[in-house]
């Protein structure tokens, strides 16, 4: 089974957005800023629906994560536990099914 054309940039694009923020690890709330930026896919509109914003977001994350401007975790390299489980749990139920279907990225909000 493969992610969706969406799926992958939505990865890709948490992966750039950690290094963009200067954090060493990718976590479940790069994917979820990085799924915001795909405005067309239906996970992107969901969201925005929900009056969930890029920039609210990042504001979060800025907060949460980065107070005073340094990353408050330890340093690690790749994805965080959370991010990792979150990919392998769903592959592992969209395995069960959809058999030859790829992974599509508003599976991720799930």
């Amino acid at each position: 089974m493969e992610y969706s054309r969406q799926a992958k940039r939505a990865i890709t694009g948490a992966t750039k957005l950690s290094k963009s923020l200067k954090h060493s690890y990718v976590g479940t709330e790069h994917l979820l800023i990085s799924i915001i930026e795909q405005e067309n896919s239906l996970a992107a509109k969901v969201l925005n629906s929900n009056g969930v914003t890029k920039d609210s977001l990042l504001k979060l994350v800025e907060e949460l994560i980065s107070p005073g401007g340094e990353v408050a975790i330890q340093e690690r390299d790749g994805y965080t536990p959370k991010m990792e489980q979150l990919l392998i749990t769903l592959l592992m139920k969209l395995k069960n099914v959809i058999q030859k279907q790829s992974v599509q990225s508003i599976y991720f909000l799930q």
